[in-house]
């Protein structure tokens, strides 16, 4: 067993933070004389100077140290730095061993039935489900597609169909924008709206794509309810619930700029008087 308190503040253990908890842990297992290092979201937690510790010590431990590390991650911009091979599990059986690279296609495929246009999200394999049992998105169409390709500037249209069973007021939609590397780059809002009594709905979301450059995205979905002074409360969720794939020649390097051209600047000079 291991008693220990903070140095700086002197907190006993059994006082900590989640946050506090996982590093005074990754600091034990660190510094073990072990052949294998088992890290499993380490990072999910901490702030940035602690991520990074994190990191440049389990390359230290596989690169210098000759020790073999396994990382458990959903994070796949961190796998992609740190690892040389990855395992990808579904329903607790092995679904694939090799490349990261293939690893990371493959992962981020499962569950989103490859190039579909009509989802059951009841069935969708990622998601967050049981926050808030009076309101549930149940299918996503992807309007007037067959295949989930567009080209730049097309409009994006959804149909999401929901069930509630009771009046709301003030829900908002949002779609949070992913990179084929599971990367957050955007995300956008609807307007607030009501719902007036029990049933089941279609929402329908149109949003444009202009500002995309080409490229294979990912789409988080989510039901909010806003209070009066603009705070969300989340109703239902679907982590990756489509993916689609924008179609056409570069405009611009994504590794340089990204893959969001927000608009125009307004710039202007003034001469200073002497």
């Amino acid at each position: 067993m291991i008693l220990a308190k903070s140095v700086i503040t002197d907190t006993p253990v059994k006082r900590y933070s989640s946050g506090m908890f996982v590093k005074l842990a990754f600091s034990v297992a660190a510094h073990l004389n072990s052949e294998i290092l088992i890290m499993d979201e380490v990072l999910a937690v901490g702030d940035m100077a602690f991520q990074n510790k994190c990191l440049n010590k389990m390359r230290e431990a596989a690169d210098v140290e000759g020790k073999t590390v396994l990382y458990v991650s959903h994070n796949m911009q961190t796998i992609r730095n740190l690892c040389q091979r990855c395992i990808v599990m579904d329903q607790g059986k092995i679904f694939y061993d090799g490349d990261v690279e293939s690893a990371i296609a493959l992962y981020m495929n499962l569950g989103l039935g490859g190039s579909q246009v009509e989802i059951d999200l009841d069935k969708h394999a990622y998601g967050n489900r049981e926050l808030y049992s009076n309101v549930r998105m149940n299918h996503l169409s992807l309007v007037d597609k067959v295949t989930p390709t567009y080209r730049r500037g097309e409009p994006l249209n959804l149909g999401i169909s929901i069930k509630v069973d009771q009046p709301l007021e003030d829900i908002v939609f949002r779609i949070v924008y992913r990179s084929d590397t599971d990367l957050a780059i955007g995300s956008s809002w609807s307007q607030k709206m009501n719902i007036d009594k029990p049933g089941e709905y279609v929402l329908h979301i149109s949003t444009p794509l202009d500002v995309f450059e080409k490229g294979t995205f990912y789409a988080t979905i989510g039901l909010y309810k806003q209070d009066e002074i603009g705070r969300n409360k989340l109703l239902d969720q679907v982590d990756r619930a489509f993916k689609f794939e924008i179609q056409g020649n570069n405009i611009w390097n994504t590794n340089i700029r990204g893959y969001l051209h927000l608009g125009d600047l307004l710039a202007s000079i003034e001469e200073i008087q002497q």
